[in-house]
């Protein structure tokens, strides 16, 4: 599983992110979780979708939430097999309660072959540059290591090389407060972290 990286300064647009496409958004945990409810609809990149059927599923899924942690993860789910996830994470989380996070919360999204998961946006403008270099890297790393399968031989790896033939483009739509430059180093600084732990367990 491969994604493209495209990286925007001024939104989404175009029929390129119109269908098949979920949205990872990720905020700064400070506060009640509760009290994000009225601002997903401007802070969510594709706002169209989020009726008030999903606005009340987030409102019930919030109110559960009642202690303060350094990472949490919501999860609304579309008919059309797309998704909004809402990733809460603390200033102050260290790394690998981040990195374990994510993983946890955020691997299914990546390694999906489901049509509502073909693109994805990673929406981090709510972050502060401090907090988005860190985060960055980590969800770049996490989609390159999510799609990650042992070598097979024979007959499994005929299969394999059929089913990543029928496999469409992937993207992954960069929204963050970075500026552009750093926004892409940043990037190809955690894919790169994430094939280097490719290749390790491969060997």
């Amino acid at each position: 599983m491969s994604f493209q990286s495209v990286f925007r300064t001024k939104g989404l647009g175009g029929p390129t992110v119109a269908h098949h496409t979920s949205e990872i958004l990720v905020v700064p945990a400070t506060g009640p979780v509760s009290k994000w409810t009225q601002k997903l609809e401007k802070l969510s990149a594709l706002p169209s979708r989020l009726a008030p059927e999903a606005l009340e599923q987030f409102k019930r899924l919030a109110a559960r939430e009642t202690e303060a942690a350094p990472f949490k993860a919501l999860s609304l789910n579309f008919n059309d097999g797309s998704s909004l996830q809402i990733v809460f994470v603390s200033p102050k989380i260290s790394t690998f309660e981040l990195h374990t996070g994510l993983r946890k919360s955020l691997e299914g999204c990546f390694a999906s072959s489901d049509e509502g998961a073909r693109n994805l946006v990673l929406n981090l403008k709510s972050l502060d540059a401090k907090l988005s270099a860190r985060v960055v890297p980590a969800l770049a790393a996490l989609s390159e290591m999510a799609g990650w399968k042992p070598v097979s031989y024979g007959k499994k790896a005929q299969e394999a090389q059929k089913s990543a033939a029928k496999m469409q483009a992937r993207e992954l739509h960069w929204l963050s407060s970075l500026a552009p430059k750093a926004l892409e180093t940043t990037v190809h600084q955690g894919t790169a972290m994430g094939r280097a732990n490719n290749l390790i367990r491969t060997l």
